[in-house]
């Protein structure tokens, strides 16, 4: 595994953010993530991060 740092590729931000878009809207990346309501599925929530029973980001909704 090999690290960077950011600042060494800022340069190459611009078009980064441009093709990323692209591939969104062509639908080549999409975002998994699982939503979970309410601050009593905190618990829950977590546990799933540690279990690796969750598929991308874990969201808690809470409604204000």
């Amino acid at each position: 595994m090999e690290g960077f740092f950011m600042d060494t590729y800022f340069d190459r931000f611009e078009d980064f953010v441009k093709d990323m878009e692209r591939y969104v809207k062509e639908g080549k990346i999409r975002s998994k993530h699982g939503i979970n309501h309410g601050i009593e599925s905190f618990i829950d929530s977590l546990g799933s991060i540690f279990s690796s029973s969750n598929i991308g980001k874990v969201i808690i909704q809470v409604n204000p």
